[in-house]
């Protein structure tokens, strides 16, 4: 994961164990971690360089991982899952915005005569 990505997943960590576990006492310890030593302990490889989304992990680093740190990794993918549904969602509306422009675009074309004039 990108240093970004990782720091967004600590966030979400941190409201989750707050929220949704009800562990505030928790919730601090994970927010008082430096990120590099948070990532250790999820078992994630911070790599600056690294392209794409980096959500997935290899089945021996989850092995490693505890219960509550795994409860926190579905609901990091289900939240990944979710605003990428939302970003397709977006698109498609755009592209099909594009292509009512587009047909309506072909119609007024058509209406017009080889003058460049309306047929009405």
């Amino acid at each position: 994961m990108t240093r970004g990505e990782t720091e967004t997943a600590k966030k979400r960590a941190v409201t989750f164990v707050e929220h949704v576990l009800g562990d505030s006492d928790r919730a601090h310890e994970i927010n008082d971690l430096d990120l590099d030593s948070w990532a250790e302990q999820r078992g994630v490889s911070i790599n600056p360089a690294k392209k794409g989304k980096g959500i997935m992990a290899s089945s021996r680093t989850l092995q490693k991982l505890s219960k509550e740190q795994l409860i926190g990794r579905v609901v990091e993918l289900q939240e990944t899952n979710t605003d990428l549904q939302d970003e397709v969602s977006s698109l498609t509306e755009k592209l099909d915005s594009i292509a009512d422009i587009a047909a309506a675009e072909d119609e007024d074309e058509t209406e017009l005569d080889s003058d460049g004039e309306d047929e009405e």
